[in-house]
């Protein structure tokens, strides 16, 4: 984790300012600015010189599809199970160190330059904890957006399914996020999740995210009080065998129809269903 230093946040405010100018045209990881793009470039030489593919995650790729409030410290690169070892050997012996980590962790790299840590999100593996494990597992990149040797991003339904995985606060919070910024997307990111644990229900037992609208309505006379619409309540209702519900966005409505006030809501919420 990075020093909380005055020009530690000089610089992270100079990235932001950056990454708002240059937001319209920043659509390639080697677009980023400073030292990221530079990192970015690195991997690409890693990556040509064993003609391997790879895509960046994580953070950087939340960023790229629509949450540019979202800014992070590391790149995170998802690469093929088959060649991990061949890129850590020959990134080694370029402009990376490879760094000790415990025993059963993922790898990750430090680009000496810049001193900005990469980390390796191996095909395959399981993302959550030990005592809480994504019911899937990290995909190929060349399932999820890569293209070439040069870094591509992580496409959006992928990178939904990884943030649920791994289940921190803060993915969930990317999440919700994406989800708001990407609204017409959710038709391509419910088939996404709806076609990855179909494949795996039958053999692993777990929990399956699924994006559930809930439309609840209520009516009364206008000389009479009543209630409103409590959302937390309809979504523990509705969602008595999803946990936990996600509130992603609540739209409300109300109309006067004849001498009844109508009230709508409608909750478009994120859900675990168990199986």
């Amino acid at each position: 984790m990075a020093l909380v230093t005055l020009d530690f946040l000089t610089s992270q405010l100079a990235l932001a300012d950056q990454l708002h100018v240059g937001r319209a045209t920043m659509f390639e990881p080697q677009d980023l600015p400073g030292r990221y793009g530079r990192v970015v470039k690195a991997l690409d030489h890693v990556l040509e010189a064993i003609g391997c593919q790879s895509v960046v995650g994580s953070g950087w790729a939340v960023w790229r599809h629509g949450y540019v409030g979202r800014v992070t410290q590391d790149v995170d690169i998802i690469l093929p199970a088959a060649r991990v070892g061949e890129f850590l050997r020959t990134a080694s012996v370029a402009a990376f160190q490879v760094l000790p980590v415990p025993a059963g962790r993922w790898p990750k790299l430090l680009h000496r330059e810049t001193g900005v840590d990469v980390d390796i999100l191996p095909e395959g593996q399981r993302p959550g904890t030990l005592s809480k494990p994504a019911p899937t597992t990290i995909p190929h990149p060349g399932r999820v957006g890569a293209s070439g040797t040069a870094l591509k991003y992580l496409r959006l339904p992928p990178l939904i399914e990884l943030k649920l995985a791994a289940g921190r606060s803060q993915d969930l919070a990317d999440v919700i996020k994406l989800i708001q910024t990407n609204p017409e997307q959710i038709g391509a990111i419910r088939q996404h999740l709806a076609q990855v644990h179909g494949l795996t229900s039958q053999t692993i037992s777990g929990a399956a995210p699924v994006i559930l609208v809930v439309t609840v309505q209520s009516h009364r006379r206008l000389d009479r009080p009543g209630p409103l619409i409590d959302t937390a309540k309809v979504a523990r209702e509705w969602t008595a065998i999803w946990l936990p519900p996600l509130v992603v966005r609540a739209t409300r409505r109300k109309s006067l129809r004849g001498d009844r006030m109508h009230r709508e809501v409608s909750l478009l919420m994120l859900c675990y269903w168990w199986y």
